[in-house]
């Protein structure tokens, strides 16, 4: 009998301790999300992201990397999770589940230089010149499908620089991102020569994290209906491209 109760007493005392070191886990526990480096909406999106995670009550890391190193990461189970990604960022991707209310938008637009008198009056016109765009920014690359002439970067300098060398003729890249990347390099000769779209944004988790998909919608759609995300988007916005401007 006293065996039978030292074998009981530490039985408890094990699962109490397992527990209290299950509880220690998830308390310390924390999403590791990946952001675009080197575009200007994803540094923006990143901030205004901090509160819709801080609203779920996750807490949450988020590190920005190229664009397909971020894709790769996500679906190798790596990072938990990328922002600001297109709708169809998740098409053929069964590990990948998208937050379904959208917390940001993008506008897309081709660049040239202003020197070259490029015309595009639609799709089918891009199919006669070099196109840059940035490897694993899915609008850029869904919108250059099939075109002949596509050139993939690493980043979107690159891709600015492949065209003031005319190794490509057009960029296609985000209206915040190409204000701030010519400002940077004091370009005055870039000039946009059509509308790709305007497509919105969203989270997307790695299906491991399928519970979570659900605290950051409800977030979302709070931080909305109270008009906090449109603050959030606009103030975050302003601040960054004021603070580039200095």
């Amino acid at each position: 009998m006293e065996n039978l109760k030292l074998v009981f007493k530490s039985w408890f005392l094990t699962t109490c301790f397992l527990t209290f070191l299950l509880f220690q886990k998830n308390a310390n526990a924390r999403l590791s999300i990946a952001s675009i480096d080197g575009l200007a909406e994803q540094k923006i999106a990143t901030q205004v992201a901090l509160p819709i995670f801080k609203q779920a009550g996750i807490d949450v890391i988020i590190s920005p990397m190229p664009a397909a190193r971020a894709n790769r990461e996500l679906l190798m189970g790596r990072q938990d999770g990328n922002l600001l990604r297109i709708a169809s960022f998740g098409n053929g991707k069964p590990n990948l589940i998208k937050v379904p209310t959208a917390y940001a938008k993008v506008n897309t637009y081709a660049y040239a230089k202003a020197e070259k008198n490029i015309i595009i009056n639609s799709v089918e016109d891009f199919k006669k010149y070099h196109i840059a765009v940035v490897r694993g920014v899915q609008t850029s690359m869904n919108f250059t499908t099939n075109m002949p002439h596509v050139h993939l970067l690493t980043s979107l300098e690159q891709a600015i620089d492949f065209v003031l060398k005319d190794r490509a003729d057009i960029v296609i890249t985000s209206n915040v991102s190409a204000l701030l990347a010519f400002q940077k390099k004091q370009l005055v000769d870039m000039e946009p020569i059509f509308f790709v779209g305007q497509e919105p944004l969203y989270i997307f988790l790695h299906k491991k994290h399928k519970p979570t998909v659900k605290k950051l919608d409800r977030a979302i759609k709070n931080l909305q209906q109270l008009g906090v995300m449109d603050y959030l988007v606009t103030t975050h916005s302003e601040l960054y491209l004021n603070s580039q401007a200095l």
